[in-house]
């Protein structure tokens, strides 16, 4: 019985210290297992922290590309309006300019118009002076004419007259010389 006790005492014995090795042999796995997952953990981890960190430089990156870009649309687009504001300015400056020349041209041009009018108006006065003297140096040209034809006319009706009345004189005396030497 002692011998068959020590027997049962020794295979719980030998059952316990396998048990034991047995469960250091699981703690242990068990240990390495949680090791290899906290580094797997660990790396999935940081390759995260990297891949976040690189996906920030990268969105950082994209954001100052974008921001540069803005900036240069903004000032080709400043640039642009400048230049367009420039043209504008240098169109109405032409415009204003030319406006300017043919308002003085017009000016130049009523004086010159005026002038030429005035002149005109001189020579028509001139021209009508003259006329109206040549009318009236004709017109006293031709009453002269008249009068003197009016005068020759009366001249020669006078001589005419004095014409016939000496004709019927001399047919008187000459009918008086016939009838005295009838008689």
């Amino acid at each position: 019985e002692r011998r068959e006790r020590e027997r049962e005492e020794r295979l719980e014995r030998e059952h316990q210290e396998r048990e034991r090795l047995q469960q250091q042999a699981r703690e242990r796995q068990e240990r390495e297992l949680q090791h290899a997952h906290a580094k797997k953990e660990s790396a999935a981890f940081a390759r995260e922290a990297t891949e976040k960190r690189e996906r920030e430089l990268k969105e950082k990156d994209q954001q100052e590309k974008r921001e540069r870009e803005r900036e240069h649309r903004a000032k080709v687009k400043q640039e642009r309006q400048r230049k367009q504001q420039q043209a504008k300015e240098k169109r109405e400056r032409e415009i204003r300019e030319k406006k300017e020349q043919e308002e003085s041209r017009e000016r130049e041009l009523g004086k010159l118009r005026e002038e030429q009018i005035e002149k005109e108006q001189a020579e028509m006065k001139i021209t009508i002076g003259v006329v109206k003297e040549t009318e009236s140096k004709e017109h006293e040209e031709e009453e002269q004419k008249e009068g003197e034809l009016e005068e020759v006319q009366e001249q020669e009706q006078e001589q005419k007259q004095k014409q016939k009345k000496e004709k019927k004189r001399k047919e008187k005396k000459r009918k008086k010389m016939t009838r005295e030497e009838n008689v």
